[in-house]
């Protein structure tokens, strides 16, 4: 792929999103050998890029000025360079803007918090944002909790916005000697002891009742000398801030740095004392990962984006109560043990965010937006790809952190959906959608939108089962009728003796509603460590068993196979290949087993050809 990149941001002063922006694209051109970048400027290239001319082209905008490049500059000249892929991954896409592109939301402050947004916010960047999120073919963003978020705000499916995190840079990992620390002690006149915050000094980072929780924490610890330093820009609303500091005649007590870069940040967090967090609302927020990377104890807002991020490794206390900060700030300086305990365990927490993993994401969000459009069929979005797509982007999950789930509509399934509001939520939040029958493409195309191949699950599965023989990828079965599971492992290990199936289960009727047995199932699964798990329970059971305990098996792909074990151990006959071709596979089946399956076929199939007519009427309306 051809990717176009906007690093118009990187001209401003390297604070949040510019860092992210640019410690991305260093880190997509050290690791990516794969696809052609072409890289956008304004005013100049930024000097830490300037290693990587061979690896990219670098084009600066010959205005300076930030309205007319990124309305009219960065749209001609990304169509000039005919790229197949835009990322914007700090300030939203031009109007003009007619590549396929991909887009950075970080958080959903515009939506939650637009009364902390400057004027410039309100009319230019918030209406921007807004639309850019419609048009994006994927969104991008940092957190689960920011994906939450956005999804509740923007007219996309919870699928079509991908969570590839952030990480801290590694300077946070490097070594600070004592002249350093000297150096820049000196420099921002900084106390011996101190209480350290990093943020913009902005209504949303809750500066204010910081400020009346140091002032709580000062009377009741009148022994202690820890002055409170606040280190960042002083951004939009901050004059609140300067008089709650009057008002509190802590004046003496308070020491603002201002901007810092991240070199000489790095000596001071290992100068403090201790750091606290205090925002009301994050996308992801660094600064308590970059504590944590210089071994600095960390307290912070009870947030969902801080339970997510920090785990175990925090103290975490209730932003809008200035005794509940003041109690945590006292904790830590007076208890020792404490102190260390946070310190060790942040140490290792950061380390479970690395740039490789956000790298190897994004480049997926990439090849998504570029190979894989989808189609909707009632409702329900369906990835249009190949079945050789859709293997390699099952391969890809295995390769990223997460739990993803694989579904396979058919007929029965997209009817089922229409009426059932969890099997649906399962729907809209699974890593891929792949069309199980002839009928859906014969709808897709009446529908005008036609997709491009059959992918059954009991294609995927053997396919699959062959390529985890030849890469080594774990096996783990569960499902079918007594004895299928085990059969088809047989069947499979005689065919490819060096496939590694580690374990397979048949659960008994009913086993979803057992507590006791579910957490068997959980333990038997997790202690196997398998790559793939392949359930074969019927729908809707399989796609909700797996959506309610991926967490907790913790598997790095899922995907609902239905009667897939019984075809390979030969216990059900599977349709001859000229009816499966000629979409005739569920009247192979209904004859197969017609006191079952009849009901599934024939009123499902009149039902889902209403449905596909009124979609068809609704279309031309």
């Amino acid at each position: 792929m051809r990717i176009g990149f906007d690093a118009t941001s990187l001209c401003r002063q390297i604070t949040g999103i510019e860092s992210y922006t640019l410690i991305l694209l260093q880190n997509l051109l050290r690791l990516d050998g794969n696809n052609e970048y072409v890289i956008f400027f304004r005013k100049e290239i930024h000097p830490l890029l300037l290693g990587f001319e061979r690896k990219a082209k670098f084009i600066v905008c010959p205005i300076d000025n930030q309205i007319f490049c990124e309305q009219i500059w960065l749209p001609y000249i990304a169509n000039r360079e005919k790229v197949d892929i835009m990322h914007f991954p700090a300030f939203p896409p031009g109007i003009l803007t007619s590549r396929k592109f991909v887009f950075t939301i970080h958080d959903a402050t515009i939506w939650k918090y637009p009364n902390t947004l400057s004027w410039k916010g309100k009319l230019y960047f918030r209406p921007l944002t807004i639309l850019g999120a419609r048009r994006a073919q994927k969104i991008i963003t940092v957190s689960e909790s920011s994906k939450n978020d956005i999804v509740g705000y923007v007219r996309r499916e919870p699928g079509e916005i991908i969570n590839c995190q952030e990480a801290v840079s590694p300077v946070f990992e490097s070594l600070a000697d004592e002249k350093m620390l000297q150096a820049i002690e000196n420099k921002y006149d900084l106390p011996k002891k101190f209480i350290l915050s990093v943020n913009s000094i902005e209504p949303r980072k809750n500066i204010c009742r910081l400020l009346e929780a140091y002032k709580i924490f000062k009377e009741e610890n009148k022994s202690l000398s820890h002055k409170l330093v606040l280190v960042g820009r002083r951004a939009w609303g901050n004059d609140a801030v300067i008089k709650k500091i009057k008002e509190l005649e802590i004046n003496n007590d308070i020491v603002f740095t201002g901007y810092v870069s991240n070199a000489e940040l790095v000596a001071i967090y290992k100068l403090a004392d201790v750091f606290v967090c205090p925002s009301l609302y994050e996308g992801f927020g660094l600064p308590p990962l970059e504590a944590m990377a210089c071994g600095v104890s960390v307290i912070a807002s009870n947030i969902p984006v801080f339970s997510e991020m920090l785990s175990d490794s925090a103290i975490f206390i209730d932003p809008y109560n200035p005794e509940d900060i003041s109690r945590a700030m006292q904790k830590v300086i007076i208890q020792p043990e404490v102190k260390e305990t946070l310190s060790k365990k942040g140490l290792e927490r950061y380390k479970m965010f690395s740039w490789g993993k956000v790298v190897e994401k994004t480049i997926y969000a990439y090849k998504l937006s570029f190979l894989s459009p989808r189609v909707s069929i009632l409702g329900i979005w369906i990835d249009n790809v190949t079945m050789a797509d859709a293997l390699n982007e099952v391969e890809q999950y295995i390769k990223i952190p997460g739990y993803a789930y694989i579904v396979t509509p058919n007929v029965h399934h997209l009817v089922l959906l229409q009426k059932d509001e969890e099997f649906k939520d399962i729907y809209h939040n699974a890593s891929l959608v792949l069309p199980d029958g002839m009928p859906l493409l014969w709808a897709a195309k009446f529908l005008g939108t036609p997709l491009k191949e059959k992918i059954s699950g009991s294609d995927l599965f053997p396919r699959l089962c062959a390529i985890a023989a030849d890469k080594g990828y774990k096996l783990f079965f569960l499902g079918g009728r007594e004895g299928a599971a085990e059969k088809a492992a047989g069947v499979l290990r005689a065919k490819y003796p060096e496939i590694q199936i580690v374990g397979f289960y048949s659960p008994p009727l009913g086993f979803e509603n057992d507590i006791f047995e579910n957490t068997k199932i959980v333990n038997m699964i997790r202690s196997a460590n398998p790559d793939f798990l392949f359930v074969g329970l019927g729908a809707p059971k399989q796609e909700k068993w797996i959506y309610r305990h991926k967490e907790q098996y913790q598997v790095p792909v899922s995907i609902g196979i239905g009667v897939s074990f019984e075809f390979i151990a030969g216990i059900v006959k599977r349709a001859p290949v000229w009816m499966q071709k000629k979409g005739l596979e569920w009247f192979w089946r209904m004859m197969m087993e017609p006191k079952r399956l009849w009901k599934r076929y024939l009123i499902d199939g009149v039902g889902f050809f209403l449905y596909i007519l009124k979609q068809k009427v609704k279309g031309r309306n």
